[in-house]
């Protein structure tokens, strides 16, 4: 006799495991953003230039290494370099990767081109673009035979941070009237930046 009709209780027919979500923001080569693939013989190898650094702050863009910066409002471009080696500060903690600062741009196209010419330099052309690798066809000479170091100080002294200042130190421009070097210094409650005085090098500066 069926227990369901002996008045005894409900059913205890057990419920049907809900199915397997399925594994979304997959992307070329079957690994998923921010994570590792397992490859034969149990070794883990990152996905090129996947995420698995964290994401900068603001998110403000929906292109690869571009956020816009709360403050000034320019576009920023960041990569993260996993291979880099890094201080363990807790137990636990990631041994290597960082965040590379590649400059502050006017356009958020133009931090999306910065991102992609530095992928090119780290990870070759099967780097993950913003755009496609035939926009940088008469690039690629050079990309592919600078180092990484060149390309970020290329970037950054290209970028819009730099048009006014000349000088390769953040927070320190050039004055033109009194041929000095000038440091200022932003996020002050009330005010864009604070004003540090002129100075006759830009190393003292």
């Amino acid at each position: 006799e069926d227990s369901s009709d002996s008045g005894s209780g409900p059913s205890r027919r057990s419920k049907g495991k809900r199915p397997a979500k399925v594994a979304r923001g997959k992307r070329a080569g079957g690994c998923k953003a921010g994570l590792t693939k397992l490859h034969a013989g149990g070794v883990q190898k990152h996905c090129s230039n996947q995420r698995i650094g964290p994401r900068p702050e603001g998110g403000t863009s929906k292109r690869k290494g571009v956020t816009r910066h709360r403050h000034t409002l320019r576009w920023e471009a960041h990569l993260w370099d996993s291979s880099a080696p890094r201080k363990v500060t807790g137990k636990g903690g990631r041994t290597r990767g960082k965040q590379v600062y590649l400059g502050g741009f006017s356009s958020e196209s133009d931090a999306a081109k910065a991102y992609d010419r530095a992928a090119i330099v780290y990870w070759g052309t099967s780097a993950q673009l913003n755009g496609s690798l035939s926009d940088y066809e008469d690039e690629l000479d050079v990309l592919m035979n600078i180092s990484r170091e060149e390309v970020v100080q290329m970037l950054r002294r290209n970028s819009s941070g730099f048009t006014r200042g000349a000088s390769t130190f953040r927070g320190v421009t050039r004055h033109n009237l009194q041929n000095k070097w000038e440091a200022r210094i932003g996020r002050i409650p009330g005010s864009k930046y604070l004003y540090l005085g002129t100075f006759d090098t830009q190393l003292v500066a």
